[in-house]
């Protein structure tokens, strides 16, 4: 299987037969657009993580001529229909379901959101010293709350060519089992200000053989920033001896090298 990431938590899976776009999104304010509509429009479904609007806002535009079934939890799927996308397109899914696309199996995993420390949240209120930046940050904080989650966050667990990738659409887990060993983990890179700590409990639960870090860009500038992954691959590579790399925009990583 072939996966390419498009920057946030976006990603196309795609093997021969299918191409499956993830949580696709065009980014706030746009960047690299064609790229990534390219791309998101050459897919045959959409699989969706969670309802926050960095995950789905952007569906209905990039679907408008040719929509696609997506499948997503009951959350996203309201603020799906809210903006337009059509109702009998929109597969809503539950966790443990399991879905088969030309190749893939995906299991459906209960997953949790990352939470947000106080440290984060405090650096980035005192550097709000212009209009600018304060108007992004509640323009911003209008999506998050016209988008909920309302915790339907899923982990995906595919296997497609003989190989496991468990697939995150936020770097958290509930407290409860997981299965562990896969060949490949997606985990996305942002959202804590003891990143690499918090990532090494998730990977001392989950016991991945490789890990590739999205959703670690800076996708809404000024407000946010790019997250340093340096640490976090040699933390990994040291310690647990486990392969570790940040993905680039585009680039296409091949289960099979991997």
């Amino acid at each position: 299987m072939r996966i390419t990431w498009l920057k946030t938590a976006s990603l196309l899976l795609e093997n021969d037969s299918f191409k499956l776009a993830v949580d696709p999104f065009l980014g706030i304010p746009y960047t690299d657009a064609a790229e990534k509509m390219k791309a998101f429009r050459s897919a045959d479904a959409v699989l969706v993580t969670h309802g926050h609007f960095d995950h789905i806002y952007h569906i209905p535009r990039i679907y408008r001529d040719h929509p696609v079934p997506v499948y997503c939890t009951k959350t996203p799927a309201a603020s799906l229909i809210k903006d337009g996308y059509p109702e009998d397109m929109i597969h809503v899914i539950s966790p443990h379901d399991v879905l088969s696309f030309s190749g893939m199996k995906i299991t459906c995993l209960p997953s949790k959101h990352c939470k947000f420390d106080r440290d984060l949240i405090v650096a980035k209120l005192t550097s709000l010293n212009n209009a600018k930046l304060a108007g992004q940050m509640f323009a911003l904080l209008k999506l998050n709350k016209a988008y909920p989650e309302n915790e339907e966050i899923l982990l995906y667990d595919i296997e497609a060519d003989g190989k496991r990738i468990q697939l995150m659409g936020s770097m958290n887990l509930l407290d409860e089992d997981y299965p562990e060993g896969a060949d490949l983990l997606i985990l996305p890179f942002q959202g804590r200000s003891d990143i690499d700590s918090f990532g090494e409990k998730i990977i001392r639960r989950l016991k991945p053989k490789t890990v590739l870090l999205d959703h670690h860009d800076d996708a809404f500038p000024p407000m946010s920033g790019t997250v340093e992954t340096a640490s976090f691959e040699e933390l990994l590579s040291s310690r647990y001896g486990i392969p570790c790399r940040a993905m680039t925009f585009l680039k296409t990583e091949r289960t099979e090298d991997l």
